[in-house]
């Protein structure tokens, strides 16, 4: 019964995983068979690497707990190392060179993104000269069209004042 109290109705964790990286070593477990049978199936072929002094003492290497017998895990619930997915590895080293390898690409994605923004910006300023090119060549059109009624009203005056001048007809 003090178990399930323990277990169930209470607010305190104080047992959590030794690995200074995994999620369970700030959020733990309120009993410590819990937090044992954590590491290990989750930490089985992890070093010392990482580990925490104090909690770490109660387990040995492979995780089970000291001073107590325990049922061997199946084979299919323990992490084997052919099975471990690359990068997701939680030892201290692959998770800064994992930091490091997002940063550069953060940095390559950040520079990416102001070339884009200038190109962006060369486009704009390019559209807007074409505009004001096209506004000019519509008003020389327009000009050109003018002055050419103008030549077309003057001919055509002229022609008329031809025929009005002329004798005999």
């Amino acid at each position: 019964m003090h178990r399930h109290e323990l277990s169930i109705h209470s607010d305190t964790r104080p047992y959590v995983c030794p690995i200074v990286t995994c999620p369970r070593h700030k959020k733990g477990w309120p009993r410590e068979d819990n937090r044992n049978r954590h590491f290990k199936t989750m930490h089985a072929n992890e070093s010392s690497q990482g580990v925490t002094g104090s909690s770490f003492a109660e387990v040995d290497s492979c995780g089970n707990a000291l001073g107590r017998k325990r049922k061997r895990e199946s084979e299919h619930r323990r992490v084997q190392p052919e099975q471990e997915v690359k990068g997701n590895s939680s030892t201290p080293s692959n998770l800064e060179s994992e930091i490091l390898e997002l940063r550069a690409e953060r940095a390559k994605w950040t520079m990416a993104e102001a070339e884009l923004t200038k190109y962006k910006e060369r486009y704009r300023e390019l559209e807007e000269r074409y505009m004001r090119m096209e506004r000019r060549y519509e008003e020389r059109e327009r000009r050109y069209e003018e002055r050419e009624k103008g030549y077309e009203e003057r001919e055509r005056r002229y022609q008329e004042s031809e025929k009005r001048n002329s004798p005999g007809k």
